[in-house]
Order: structure tokens, then C-alpha cells, then sequence
């Protein structure tokens, strides 16, 4: 094959080729993937499916990053299982069995806390609790909400073995006025 004046072996040629086939099949996938039922349906279920697997390594990662999850390497391959922390957090993730009760205007639960680095998985998911909950944070480690989670977080505290670093307060905010 001859490129721009140049001449390539037959061995190039088809290397080349192939990369060109591979990046117009990548191009397809990103702006048309309707497009790629002309490659047949096998071929783009085998796209799906791969983007499944890593969808799943990734999700994986991020648990065994977090210390939620911990990976055994098997004859079959891998296995999985909760930590103490994951089932800790799987336990404690019955937030939509209380009915937290609107506290009057102006009146809020503030958690302020500071829970040392050796537990900072446990730090992490409960900041994430808070959030999912619906507080917003009014300072690095304090966060404010208008509802009365009290009960739903002393569970949550006990299980994840933080409460001796954290404070739970009911009250007035009387500068700045929070907006939730």
C-alpha cells in the first residue's frame, strides 16, 4: 500500500488497516451506536457485555477501596464477601423505616464530629449517610438538618462504632441562617 508517497510492507498495510477498521468501529459505538447493527447483533452484544464487566471491576474497586467488600482469589476465580463494616452499613441502611418528624422553623439537628483517621472508612459512610439523608453541610465536619434523625443515627453510630467522636444537637442557628 502507498500512504502519503510512502510504501509499506503488506504486513504494515494490514496493521494499518485493521486500526483504521478498529477506530471507525470505535467512532460508531460513541456517536451512533444504532450503527453498529451492521457489524450483526453478536458483535454488539459482545460490546454490551463488556461494558457490563467493567461497569462490575469498577463497582467492585470502589467497594473493596472503601473496605465494604473483600476479594478471595478461588480456583474458579474471584469471590467476594462483606466485611464487618459492609454488613455494618447494609444493617444500618433501614433509613426508610423511620419517619424522621419536621422540626419547627428554625430548629435543627446538628451533627458535628470528628472521628479519627484510623476510622476513616467508617467516617466516609457516614458522611454518606448524612447526605443521603438530606443534610448539608455547614462546616467541614458539622451538618445541619431540619428533620429529627436522632434515633435513626444513635443505631447508625452504634453500628459503625464512631460515637464517642461524634455529637448530636438540637437547636437554633442564629448566624448565618441556614439555608437547607
Amino acid at each position: 500500500g502507498i500512504c502519503m508517497g510512502r510504501k509499506f510492507s503488506k504486513m504494515t498495510d494490514a496493521v494499518l488497516n485493521a486500526v483504521a477498521d478498529g477506530i471507525e468501529i470505535l467512532e460508531y459505538s460513541v456517536y451512533k451506536p444504532g450503527a453498529l447493527m451492521r457489524y450483526g447483533y453478536p458483535f454488539i452484544k459482545e460490546v454490551e457485555n463488556e461494558r457490563a464487566r467493567r461497569q462490575m471491576r469498577s463497582a467492585a474497586w470502589r467497594l473493596k477501596r472503601k473496605g465494604y467488600i473483600e476479594e478471595k482469589r478461588e480456583l474458579r476465580g474471584r469471590a467476594f464477601r462483606l466485611t464487618e463494616l459492609g454488613e455494618k452499613i447494609i444493617r444500618s441502611d433501614e433509613s426508610a423505616s423511620f419517619n424522621p418528624v419536621a422540626f419547627p422553623p428554625n430548629i435543627f439537628l446538628i451533627v458535628s464530629f470528628d472521628i479519627p483517621e484510623r476510622f476513616k472508612h467508617a467516617r466516609q459512610s457516614f458522611r454518606t449517610v448524612l447526605k443521603t439523608l438530606g443534610f448539608r453541610r455547614q462546616h467541614l465536619s458539622v451538618w445541619i438538618s431540619d428533620k429529627d434523625w436522632t434515633a435513626y443515627l444513635e443505631k447508625m453510630l452504634e453500628n459503625l462504632k464512631v460515637k464517642d467522636w461524634v455529637v448530636l444537637m438540637k437547636g437554633e442557628i442564629i448566624l448565618p441562617k441556614p439555608t437547607l
